[in-house]
């Protein structure tokens, strides 16, 4: 690809993260080839890295076969580039380049409210595969609220991972009565679980995290 690996990537985030440098990141999502001969397909995503290696002050990394990451080191180089690979992506053009393939890209601006290198995978798999406004749009802007939802869900999820092996999971029946037959006629179970402090933690919390 003449891409940068994901070693490189993972090596240069930590650098970022090291020195507290302010950067802009883009997730470019490659679609599958399902249609197109393999040779074909291949030359259409030749054409595609070589573009991105041209944009101005950004470095480009191939990290797996449907992941493209492109980092900006400031604001006014991200946009410049974001202009660049939106012209190119809807500019009809006679050459085998973004005609038939539209990748899906996913925008953080606000990198600095991220904590560490690996959450940046975390925030881009999140918008994909939890957010619902996502819906594979092809220029998608990540919001600093949804970043801080991504954190509070994993902070549920360490809930619940402690609740289950440290038997802390509780089921509280709540009878239900029949006024026609003047009696309790069955129970419904209701999942709590407990924090380490012994607090409990209401479903509304992490009934849909656990499902």
């Amino acid at each position: 690809t003449g891409l940068f690996n994901q070693s490189g990537f993972h090596k240069y985030l930590e650098q970022l993260f090291d020195r507290k440098e302010k950067f802009e990141m883009i997730c470019m999502m490659v679609p599958k080839n399902t249609t197109m001969r393999h040779g074909t397909y291949e030359l259409m995503l030749q054409e595609i890295y070589d573009f991105l290696q041209s944009l101005p002050e950004a470095m480009v990394f191939h990290h797996s076969d449907d992941e493209i990451f492109i980092l900006f080191s400031g604001e006014q180089q991200a946009e410049k580039g974001i202009a660049k690979i939106k012209e190119y992506f809807h500019t009809p053009v006679d050459s085998v380049k973004s005609n038939f393939i539209q990748p899906c890209f996913i925008h953080i601006k606000d990198t600095e409210v991220i904590k560490t290198e690996e959450d940046i995978l975390n925030i881009f798999h999140y918008i994909v595969e939890c957010h619902p406004q996502y819906d594979g749009d092809h220029f998608y802007e990540v919001t600093e609220p949804q970043i801080q939802a991504m954190y509070e869900e994993k902070e549920v999820e360490k809930l619940i991972h402690y609740a289950i092996e440290n038997d802390r999971v509780e089921v509280f029946f709540q009878p239900i009565y029949s006024n026609k037959d003047k009696k309790f006629v069955s129970a419904e179970a209701l999942a709590r679980i407990r924090d380490k402090d012994g607090k409990l933690i209401p479903p509304m919390v992490f009934i849909e995290v656990a499902e």
